[in-house]
């Protein structure tokens, strides 16, 4: 594996539940990379969480899930001692939550996207509500609930958390992204059936109030000393909400757009995105999805530090939109890992 040539490493697959987006997105970002001068190496993360390397000259997106008897150890010392960008392109659980950049931060090896902090907090559903609301972001009425509360109190005590909530109820795992696991709760009848199934994603749940509203997405990414803020997209479904199907399904009938919105709150939702961006510390990329209300009221929805970029996602939709290339998005990504 030795070359004069800058390397990049693609660290893709994992263990999350959003494994599958991560080899979407590394094949993706495979594709972008093809006309750039790099040694590509490729580094997939099984379902066991073993690691495997080979060189990036492959010919289909199966081969992506290959095995190798370079291991971990052999990423470790080729990193280390050579000049190495990492791309960590794990999403959820592992790879978006601070845990593979806590891991290239006690390597001392340059990586793109945002650091350990912004991610371990931006995929916390709550404590990014807590911090946004601290700073003034409009977010949507919520509450916590963990697993033990639910086991260990009574149904009447469980209730009492809800009290201030109205009816119908959004209830979220607190650290799953792609919107795995969303449940909706009409009445307080079908609390209980819902916390059960909900427990099987996470261990605590995020609570929310449904608002009738317009889903809008923002992305943003960092050019050098420039946050860019693109133009501003929506999806059409048929569901109540923007699905794990609708988002990567081949069958998916969602459609996405721009969003036509009033010059006023066009302008409010890019100032927003920008202050998100900054509150949390944001470094390279992010998206940011907003609830715009049937009174043109804007919440933050939620944030992701590392949304895909596989070709039917709305991240790479809108910064393309907004006129950037491919090659631009790879630039800009790759400089981000020299960013303080």
């Amino acid at each position: 594996m030795s070359s004069m040539k800058k390397k990049i490493f693609l660290i893709y697959g994992g263990l999350s539940s959003e494994r599958e987006v991560s080899v979407e997105t590394a094949w993706t970002m495979l594709q972008w990379l093809s006309s750039f001068r790099y040694d590509l190496i490729l580094v997939h993360i099984d379902l066991k969480g073993e690691w495997h390397l080979k060189n990036g000259n492959i010919d289909s997106f199966e081969e992506l899930y290959f095995e190798s008897s370079d291991g971990l150890e052999t990423f470790v010392k080729i990193a280390r001692s050579e000049k190495a960008v990492v791309m960590p392109l794990l999403h959820g659980r592992f790879g978006e939550d601070g845990t593979i950049q806590g891991f290239l931060e006690t390597l001392g090896v340059p990586y793109i996207g945002n650091r350990v902090e912004t991610s371990a907090i931006s995929l916390n559903k709550s404590i990014t509500k807590s911090i946004l609301k601290e700073h003034g972001i409009p977010v949507v009425n919520g509450t916590t609930i963990r697993k033990q509360e639910s086991i260990f109190s009574s149904e009447d005590e469980v209730l009492k958390k809800f009290i201030a909530l109205k009816f119908p109820l959004v209830l979220k795992p607190l650290r799953e992204g792609s919107s795995v696991g969303i449940q909706y709760v009409g009445r307080e009848e079908e609390l209980k059936e819902a916390l059960m199934a909900g427990f099987k994603y996470d261990d605590e749940l995020l609570i929310e109030e449904k608002i009738e509203c317009r889903e809008i997405f923002v992305s943003i990414i960092q050019r050098g000393k420039e946050v860019f803020i693109s133009v501003l997209g929506e999806v059409t479904v048929e569901n109540d909400y923007y699905t794990y199907q609708d988002k990567y399904s081949n069958d998916s009938t969602a459609k996405k757009m721009l969003a036509s919105l009033p010059e006023k709150i066009d302008k409010e939702i890019r100032e927003l995105s920008a202050r998100v961006f900054s509150v949390l510390g944001g470094r390279g990329l992010m998206r940011v999805d907003f609830f715009l209300s049937s009174q043109n009221q804007v919440f933050v929805n939620e944030v992701n530090t590392l949304p895909s970029l596989q070709g039917s996602s709305v991240y790479p939709y809108l910064l393309k939109e907004s006129g950037l290339t491919e090659r631009d998005i790879v630039k800009a990504l790759i400089e981000s890992a020299y960013l303080e």
